[in-house]
This record gives structure tokens, sequence and C-alpha cells, in this order.
């Protein structure tokens, strides 16, 4: 008999809010490799680093701006969806369990939201400060985009990874 999974409840995958809900299988490694090479926004990068791109309307008051700094993202109070920025180096596998960490930094209006389209995800980014969930992808592209139309927002994110969970990672409830 092969032992397939266990979990060990003596440690989670996460350091906080939801995301230290998931305890990872024990059996292998717990993650794969980094999906988001260019996540850190080196002065080195060309901007847009490999895989970012934006999609939606851009204007004076809705854009996305890629520096050193990280990726800017601006979107002004109108009722419009406004544009967003997708990252897609390398697609993520829809059903499969993914950890997200990344610094965000509030500059004004912090209603702002990742999406990868599945359960777990869409948290509103809100304050400064790391960041960190876990989700199951329901599609395969990462998204970052405003919450709600109406609503104003000035973020820049930085320090972006995006890793898959190995194995069968279990949610405690």
């Amino acid at each position: 008999t092969n032992l397939v999974s266990y979990w060990a409840l003596d440690g989670t995958v996460g350091a906080s809010g939801d995301a230290a809900s998931w305890v990872p299988d024990k059996v292998g490694g717990i993650y794969g490799d980094e999906i988001i090479p260019d996540g850190t926004f080196d002065a080195s990068d060309t901007y847009p680093p490999s895989g970012f791109y934006h999609a939606g309307s851009t204007s004076g008051s809705k854009y996305i701006e890629f520096n050193s700094n990280g990726a800017r993202l601006v979107f002004d109070g109108d009722g419009t969806t406004g544009t967003q920025m997708y990252v897609n180096p390398a697609p993520m596998t829809i059903g499969a369990t993914y950890h997200l960490t990344f610094d965000c930094t509030v500059d004004g209006g912090g209603n702002a939201k990742f999406d990868g389209g599945g359960t777990g995800d869409s948290g509103t980014i809100g304050s400064t400060g790391a960041k960190e969930d876990i989700f199951v992808a329901g599609q395969t592209t990462l998204g970052f985009m405003r919450k709600s139309s109406g609503s104003s927002c000035d973020i820049t994110i930085n320090n972006i990874s995006l890793k898959q969970i190995l194995g069968n990672p279990g949610k405690l409830i």
C-alpha cells in the first residue's frame, strides 16, 4: 500500500488570514516553481515585465504604470470597469491550488482586488502592507483590478509571488 497524502496539523501553508487555514500535503514538496519570475520589478527588468499586460480602457485617470517600484494601478471613481492588469507568464492550471503573496502600497483609495477566477480569491487589497492568499484557480490568468465601479483606487503592487501548492492541500473549516 502506498501513502498518497497525509496532513499534519502542526503547520499551515500561509501565515495569516484565510491562508493560515490551509494545511499542506506532507508527501513531497509543498510548492512548485515560481510562476511569476519578474514579480519584483527590478530596475533591470523591461517594462512591462514579461507576462504582464493590461486589458480594458486607459485614459488620464485610468492607467497602469510599470517601473522599479512595482505596478501602479490607478482608477478614477467613474462607473465604468476601467483597466485591469493581468499576469500570465506561465498560465495557471484551472482547479489547482495556488499561494499568492505580494506587497501593496495604497496611495489613495484601496478599492482593488486580485482575481484568479476561482474559489478563495477576489480578496480586497484595501490597505498598505504584505498580502497573502491561497485560492483554487478558475482561470489561467491572475488579475489585479478595481473591486467595484464607482470607487477610486491608486495602489502600487510589488514583490508578486505565485506558486502552485503541490499534492492535495486541505482547508481547515
